[in-house]
């Protein structure tokens, strides 16, 4: 019986030379900082518990993904594995860059036509913006959803408001009381609507305390937002007009509540008003004149309002056509 010769015993694995251990270490190690960078980008600069997290989450995918590549036992490579994960943090790092917020101004001016429906909401915001951009937005569709409930409660008196001092509005009983009606509606919401529009402040901050937003990002929003609120001037116009508009709704009350009181005195015969009596036509005219002077007070305090709106969107950089027509409530006439 013949016998093989004897095999050589198969020679130990090849130690890694110490200058492979030192750049795979500092591979790892520039991967690691550069997750850590990625971070800090994402945070603004502001390190928590969720910031290291968030880096821990992209040590991991990186780790992971370089171990399928070059840390298998059949295809284990250190060199590569080590290429491989600082490659990857790099990527990672140049994907948060590349997902920096907009240009203020600019990103401002988006996320108000978002919120107003008037343009489709981003979907590459990325890490860096999207978690404050969606809490910015969520708080700016909640005001212009309540400015679009309000303008359209008005719009449903607009009928009976356009024939306010119209022959048709004395036509008969009826007619005058809704024309009262409509009166004391549409101030009883503009009135509600201010009040509202004042509250919203400490809604938002209370808003901004139970959101998963940064410390930085909290005080930042807090800030541009006090600042932006505290000096619109819209707000003082807001309440020259409401203030406007209570004394046109009871001015013009009174008129009606005359004008009901005296109806048997009062006669209509098509777009003329008939009123015998002269001393009941002395005091009507009287009251009417002051109910449409009031009107008038009421009207300049709506166009002011209308024309720093406008002011207001131009430096914003939109116009009416970015927010949408239902949210604009033109003066009414």
């Amino acid at each position: 019986m013949s016998t093989l010769p004897p095999q050589p015993a198969p020679s130990p694995p090849e130690k890694p030379k110490t200058w492979h251990k030192i750049l795979v270490s500092v591979s790892i190690a520039f991967g690691i900082s550069l997750c850590v960078f990625k971070a800090l980008v994402w945070s603004r600069g502001e390190w928590n518990a969720e910031v290291s997290g968030y880096a821990l989450g992209a040590v991991f995918l990186c780790a992971l993904i370089s171990y399928l590549i070059a840390g298998r036992k059949k295809v284990r490579n250190a060199l590569r594995f080590g290429f491989w994960f600082s490659s990857l943090s790099f990527l990672l790092l140049f994907l948060e860059f590349a997902n920096h917020p907009r240009e203020t101004t600019n990103a401002a001016a988006d996320l108000i036509r978002e919120a107003s429906g008037t343009k489709p909401v981003e979907k590459h915001a990325g890490f860096y913006g999207s978690r404050l951009d969606s809490f910015t937005r969520d708080v700016l569709r909640e005001f212009l959803d309540g400015i679009r409930a309000h303008n359209q409660k008005v719009e449903a008196l607009q009928p009976d408001l356009a024939i306010v001092y119209s022959a048709a509005s004395y036509s008969n009983p009826a007619a005058m009381q809704r024309t009262v009606e409509a009166v004391q509606s549409v101030a009883a919401l503009d009135h509600e609507f201010m009040e509202q529009t004042e509250a919203w402040p400490t809604r938002v901050r209370r808003q901004v305390a139970n959101a998963s937003l940064s410390k930085r990002d909290k005080e930042e929003f807090l800030k541009g937002f006090d600042e932006a609120f505290a000096s619109s001037t819209i707000l003082a116009a807001r309440r020259e007009a409401d203030k406007t508009e209570a004394e046109w709704r009871d001015a013009t009350v009174a008129l009606y509540a005359f004008a009901l009181k005296h109806s048997r005195g009062i006669r209509v015969k098509g777009e003329e008003l008939i009123i015998r009596d002269d001393n009941l036509r002395a005091q009507f005219s009287g009251l009417q004149g002051q109910a449409i002077a009031e009107r008038r007070k009421m009207d300049n305090a709506n166009k002011r309002m209308d024309e720093l709106r406008k002011e207001l969107l131009q430096k914003a950089g939109l116009t009416k056509k970015d927010v949408g027509p239902d949210l604009w409530q033109t003066p009414r006439e």
